[in-house]
């Protein structure tokens, strides 16, 4: 029986070359580094960002310039990011039409003064007229009157005359016939002649004629009476028809005068308008401040009433800065947490980032331009009001552009690789 072959036992350093002190250090120094790694990724911090477009703009409202009329800028007064005072000018309008028609204005505005003089003076006439043409006929018709109470006592004193004669001529009528019967009497008893009896006779009809004559003067024509009386209804008929002519005349001149002072009225209000717009061609800045905004162009441009013309930011208004974030993002971003701003105008290596707080955030989202999605829009306050450092400063001016670092939260390495492992096992 054959004895079994010893196979000779063999130790692992055999294979192995020993490991020489420096690669034992260095293990031990990778073994430290990556200790230290796994103690700093869990103790150190980092920041979580949420990444918007943001704009320097100044705190406030900014005051809208616009044009009061319709019309074609004439001359462009200022520039953009040109300092303004209250009441500076910032455009003028072609007045040149408002020239023509005030010119017209003015013309009719004369031309109707004018005409109102005249028929002031065509009253004043007219009143002359009315009071010397009742003074007439006053004076006419008071003459009339006097001749008809002369007309008027002359018929009495002849009626008063015809009854004394007719009483005298009834008398010497009455006497007559006595002296008849007497004296016929007489000639019966023979104690008279004949003669003396006709002589008697004749007597009493001489009486009766004249009794006669004088009943018939009893009743004189009162022929003058009734012509003074025509006279003085036609002076009255006379006077009340001119009177009523010119009073007439009148009636119709103060109608004219009111009619002419109302269109004076009319025409004085439209040339107050055009003066008004004299003022309102010439657009003045209403606040002291900085233009941010001109809409303006060029000369010769047309404008209409109510447009913008340009846009004002008070002076020595403080900044903020804007910034449109995502729908997606707006859940991480807060009120009070802090933001880092690079302005584009301040290079980064020079001046470094803005820091600064969240004031507002928009409870709505809207679309910032036509046609772009709709992002929240957060007001930002800046620590300072420049970039930089107290030796080195980038001032912040209105519409510098940058982007802003909203620092939502702090989390560690491992902290982000649990959150991204949680991510990829929900998937």
């Amino acid at each position: 029986m054959e004895e079994p072959i010893q196979v000779p036992t063999l130790s692992q350093s055999e294979f192995l070359p020993r490991l020489s002190p420096w690669a034992i250090a260095g293990g031990g120094v990778l073994l430290m580094v990556f200790g230290a790694a796994v103690v700093l990724a869990t103790v150190l911090k980092y920041n979580v960002t949420v990444k918007a477009p943001g704009t320097v703009r100044p705190a406030g409202e900014l005051r809208l310039v616009q044009s009061a009329i319709e019309g074609t800028i004439k001359e462009i007064a200022v520039k953009e990011n040109q300092k303004v005072k209250a009441g500076d000018i910032v455009a003028r309008m072609d007045d040149s039409r408002l020239m023509t028609t005030k010119s017209q204005l003015e013309g009719d505005l004369r031309q109707g003064r004018l005409q109102l003089n005249q028929i002031n003076a065509q009253i004043q006439s007219l009143d002359s007229q009315l009071a010397a043409e009742s003074n007439v006929t006053d004076r006419s018709i008071q003459a009339a009157e006097a001749q008809l109470r002369s007309q008027q006592r002359l018929f009495q004193d002849q009626q008063t005359t015809a009854q004394s004669n007719v009483q005298e001529a009834r008398a010497s009528l009455n006497l007559a016939q006595e002296e008849f019967r007497r004296f016929r009497q007489l000639a019966a008893s023979g104690a008279v002649a004949t003669l003396t009896l006709k002589e008697k006779e004749a007597a009493v009809q001489v009486a009766q004629a004249k009794v006669d004559r004088a009943s018939s003067a009893l009743n004189p024509t009162d022929a003058e009476i009734a012509r003074a009386q025509e006279q003085i209804a036609q002076i009255q008929a006379k006077g009340a028809s001119t009177l009523a002519t010119l009073r007439q005349q009148r009636e119709q001149l103060l109608q004219n005068r009111i009619e002419l002072q109302r269109q004076l009225d009319r025409t004085a209000k439209e040339s107050q308008q055009i003066e008004r717009s004299f003022d309102q061609s010439v657009v003045r800045a209403p606040i002291a401040g900085t233009v941010l905004q001109l809409n303006l162009r060029n000369a010769d441009q047309v404008v209409r009433s109510g447009e913008a013309i340009a846009f004002i930011a008070p002076e020595n208004a403080p900044f903020v800065l804007k910034a449109q974030i995502a729908a997606q993002d707006i859940d991480k971003v807060k009120l009070g947490q802090s933001i880092q701003m690079r302005v584009s105008a301040c290079p980064f290596p020079d001046y470094g980032t803005l820091n600064g707080v969240i004031k507002t955030v928009a409870p709505d989202a809207r679309p910032a331009a036509e046609n772009a999605p709709a992002t929240y829009e957060v007001t930002m306050e800046p620590a300072r009001s420049f970039v930089g450092n107290e030796r080195r400063q980038c001032p912040l001016q209105a519409g510098m552009e940058g982007s802003v670092d909203v620092i939502s939260r702090q989390e560690t390495v491992v902290q982000f690789l649990m959150r991204k492992t949680r991510l990829i096992s929900n998937l």
